[in-house]
């Protein structure tokens, strides 16, 4: 996967992230809960829930595009950060209330 690539599209889609983010949360009905972003282009909505009252925010991510994903969310609150790793996810079953996956859709199979 292309840094450059995912560093670009973060950008291209900031302006629909705003939007995404207000979706997911209508479709979740709760004013307050622990949400979890992951998919190889994440991100940009974990920077818009960064702050919002009642949110715990987090970012599963693989290794290499988190000196991006840094960059990107530097300034925007606080978010527990996570890498993907192959032997499983790191952390407890229902640790999160609300999870998005974003970018995957076109990697996976029947």
């Amino acid at each position: 996967m292309k840094t450059e690539l995912i560093e670009e599209l973060l950008h291209l889609w900031e302006p629909i992230y705003p939007f995404l983010a207000d979706f997911l949360l209508k479709l979740f009905g709760r004013e307050r809960g622990d949400f979890l972003e992951f998919g190889p282009f994440c991100g940009g909505v974990t920077k818009r829930l960064l702050g919002r009252k009642g949110f715990k925010v987090a970012l599963l991510a693989q290794r290499e595009i988190w000196p991006i994903l840094k960059d990107y969310l530097e300034g925007t609150g606080k978010f527990l950060g996570f890498h993907w790793e192959e032997k499983g996810l790191p952390f407890w079953d229902s640790s999160f209330d609300l999870i998005f996956c974003r970018g995957a859709f076109f990697f996976l199979d029947e």
